[in-house]
Protein backbone atom coordinates (compact mmCIF):
# COMPACT_ATOMS: atom_id res chain seq x y z
CA UNK A 1 0.00 0.00 0.00
CA UNK A 2 2.82 2.39 0.87
CA UNK A 3 4.38 1.79 -2.56
CA UNK A 4 1.15 2.68 -4.39
CA UNK A 5 0.59 5.78 -2.26
CA UNK A 6 4.17 6.91 -2.79
CA UNK A 7 4.24 6.69 -6.59
CA UNK A 8 0.82 8.31 -6.80
CA UNK A 9 1.95 11.21 -4.66
CA UNK A 10 5.23 11.56 -6.53
CA UNK A 11 3.60 12.23 -9.84
CA UNK A 12 1.49 9.48 -11.39
CA UNK A 13 -1.59 11.67 -11.04
CA UNK A 14 0.27 14.61 -12.56
CA UNK A 15 1.22 12.54 -15.63
CA UNK A 16 -2.36 11.41 -16.14
CA UNK A 17 -3.59 14.97 -15.73
CA UNK A 18 -1.24 16.12 -18.51
CA UNK A 19 -2.10 13.20 -20.84
CA UNK A 20 -5.88 12.67 -20.52
CA UNK A 21 -5.96 9.90 -23.11
CA UNK A 22 -3.87 7.71 -20.78
CA UNK A 23 -6.37 8.29 -17.98
CA UNK A 24 -9.27 7.42 -20.29
CA UNK A 25 -7.50 4.24 -21.41
CA UNK A 26 -6.89 3.25 -17.78
CA UNK A 27 -10.55 3.83 -16.94
CA UNK A 28 -11.78 1.76 -19.88
CA UNK A 29 -9.30 -1.05 -19.21
CA UNK A 30 -10.23 -1.01 -15.53
CA UNK A 31 -13.93 -1.19 -16.32
CA UNK A 32 -13.39 -4.14 -18.68
CA UNK A 33 -11.49 -5.89 -15.91
CA UNK A 34 -14.35 -5.17 -13.47
CA UNK A 35 -16.83 -6.60 -15.99
CA UNK A 36 -14.75 -9.77 -16.29
CA UNK A 37 -14.49 -10.12 -12.49
CA UNK A 38 -18.21 -9.44 -12.06
CA UNK A 39 -19.21 -11.96 -14.72
CA UNK A 40 -17.16 -14.68 -13.07
CA UNK A 41 -18.42 -13.78 -9.61
CA UNK A 42 -22.07 -13.99 -10.70
CA UNK A 43 -21.43 -17.52 -11.95
CA UNK A 44 -20.26 -18.61 -8.48
CA UNK A 45 -21.72 -21.90 -7.33
CA UNK A 46 -22.03 -23.36 -3.86
CA UNK A 47 -19.20 -25.74 -3.15
CA UNK A 48 -19.47 -28.68 -0.81
CA UNK A 49 -16.89 -29.24 1.91
CA UNK A 50 -14.90 -31.80 -0.09
CA UNK A 51 -14.58 -29.44 -3.10
CA UNK A 52 -13.35 -26.65 -0.81
CA UNK A 53 -10.78 -28.88 0.83
CA UNK A 54 -9.52 -30.08 -2.57
CA UNK A 55 -9.43 -26.57 -4.05
CA UNK A 56 -7.71 -24.85 -1.15
CA UNK A 57 -4.29 -26.00 -0.07
CA UNK A 58 -3.04 -23.78 2.72
CA UNK A 59 0.58 -24.07 3.73
CA UNK A 60 1.30 -23.39 7.38
CA UNK A 61 5.03 -24.04 7.02
CA UNK A 62 5.89 -20.45 6.09
CA UNK A 63 7.73 -18.08 8.34
CA UNK A 64 6.40 -14.61 9.07
CA UNK A 65 9.16 -13.22 6.84
CA UNK A 66 8.15 -15.46 3.91
CA UNK A 67 4.47 -14.64 4.39
CA UNK A 68 5.22 -10.92 4.50
CA UNK A 69 7.39 -11.14 1.38
CA UNK A 70 4.68 -13.00 -0.57
CA UNK A 71 1.98 -10.57 0.58
CA UNK A 72 4.14 -7.55 -0.26
CA UNK A 73 4.95 -8.80 -3.77
CA UNK A 74 1.30 -9.73 -4.37
CA UNK A 75 0.16 -6.25 -3.37
CA UNK A 76 2.84 -4.33 -5.26
CA UNK A 77 2.12 -6.25 -8.47
CA UNK A 78 -1.66 -6.07 -8.04
CA UNK A 79 -3.11 -3.85 -10.79
CA UNK A 80 -6.35 -3.43 -8.83
CA UNK A 81 -4.47 -1.82 -5.96
CA UNK A 82 -2.71 0.53 -8.35
CA UNK A 83 -6.01 1.54 -9.97
CA UNK A 84 -7.65 1.95 -6.56
CA UNK A 85 -5.05 4.39 -5.27
CA UNK A 86 -4.87 6.16 -8.60
CA UNK A 87 -8.64 6.69 -8.60
CA UNK A 88 -8.65 7.92 -5.00
CA UNK A 89 -5.80 10.38 -5.40
CA UNK A 90 -6.87 11.62 -8.81
CA UNK A 91 -9.93 13.11 -7.11
CA UNK A 92 -7.91 15.14 -4.59
CA UNK A 93 -4.42 15.77 -5.95
CA UNK A 94 -3.60 18.06 -8.82
CA UNK A 95 -0.45 19.74 -10.07
CA UNK A 96 -1.27 22.69 -7.79
CA UNK A 97 -1.59 20.64 -4.58
CA UNK A 98 1.19 21.43 -2.14
CA UNK A 99 3.66 18.63 -1.49
CA UNK A 100 2.98 18.58 2.27
CA UNK A 101 -0.76 18.24 1.60
CA UNK A 102 -0.14 15.29 -0.74
CA UNK A 103 1.74 13.52 2.05
CA UNK A 104 -1.07 14.24 4.52
CA UNK A 105 -3.53 12.65 2.08
CA UNK A 106 -1.20 9.69 1.65
CA UNK A 107 -0.80 9.21 5.39
CA UNK A 108 -4.57 9.31 5.88
CA UNK A 109 -5.04 6.61 3.24
CA UNK A 110 -2.32 4.41 4.74
CA UNK A 111 -3.90 4.66 8.20
CA UNK A 112 -7.46 4.06 6.96
CA UNK A 113 -6.56 1.07 4.79
CA UNK A 114 -4.27 -0.34 7.48
CA UNK A 115 -7.07 -0.14 10.06
CA UNK A 116 -9.51 -1.74 7.61
CA UNK A 117 -7.23 -4.71 6.94
CA UNK A 118 -6.52 -5.11 10.66
CA UNK A 119 -10.26 -5.19 11.36
CA UNK A 120 -10.92 -7.56 8.48
CA UNK A 121 -8.19 -10.00 9.46
CA UNK A 122 -9.50 -10.03 13.04
CA UNK A 123 -13.08 -10.74 11.97
CA UNK A 124 -12.20 -13.51 9.53
CA UNK A 125 -10.06 -15.24 12.13
CA UNK A 126 -13.19 -16.21 14.09
CA UNK A 127 -14.54 -19.68 13.32
CA UNK A 128 -18.18 -18.47 13.49
CA UNK A 129 -17.51 -16.00 10.70
CA UNK A 130 -15.71 -18.59 8.58
CA UNK A 131 -18.58 -21.07 9.03
CA UNK A 132 -21.13 -18.40 8.05
CA UNK A 133 -19.05 -17.33 5.07
CA UNK A 134 -18.51 -20.92 3.91
CA UNK A 135 -22.25 -21.48 3.97
CA UNK A 136 -23.16 -18.34 2.01
CA UNK A 137 -19.99 -17.48 0.06
CA UNK A 138 -21.59 -18.06 -3.33
CA UNK A 139 -24.22 -15.42 -2.52
CA UNK A 140 -21.54 -12.96 -1.41
CA UNK A 141 -19.73 -13.62 -4.70
CA UNK A 142 -22.88 -13.11 -6.75
CA UNK A 143 -23.77 -9.84 -5.00
CA UNK A 144 -20.22 -8.60 -5.43
CA UNK A 145 -20.42 -9.55 -9.11
CA UNK A 146 -23.52 -7.39 -9.60
CA UNK A 147 -21.82 -4.47 -7.82
CA UNK A 148 -18.66 -4.82 -9.92
CA UNK A 149 -20.66 -4.91 -13.15
CA UNK A 150 -22.61 -1.82 -12.04
CA UNK A 151 -19.38 0.08 -11.34
CA UNK A 152 -17.91 -1.03 -14.67
CA UNK A 153 -20.95 0.25 -16.57
CA UNK A 154 -20.96 3.48 -14.54
CA UNK A 155 -17.26 4.09 -15.27
CA UNK A 156 -17.70 3.53 -19.01
CA UNK A 157 -20.84 5.71 -19.10
CA UNK A 158 -19.19 8.57 -17.17
CA UNK A 159 -16.03 8.31 -19.28
CA UNK A 160 -17.95 8.49 -22.54
CA UNK A 161 -20.18 11.37 -21.40
CA UNK A 162 -17.47 13.53 -19.86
Amino acid sequence: MFVHVTYTILGFTYIIEKIPSVFIAIKIAGSLYLLWLGFHAIRSVKQNKKQKENGLKVSTDKSVKEGFREGFICNVLNPKAALFFLSIFSQFISADTASWMRWIYGTEIIIAVGLWFTFLSTVISYQKFRDFYDKYSHWFDRCLGVILIYFAIFIVYSTIHS
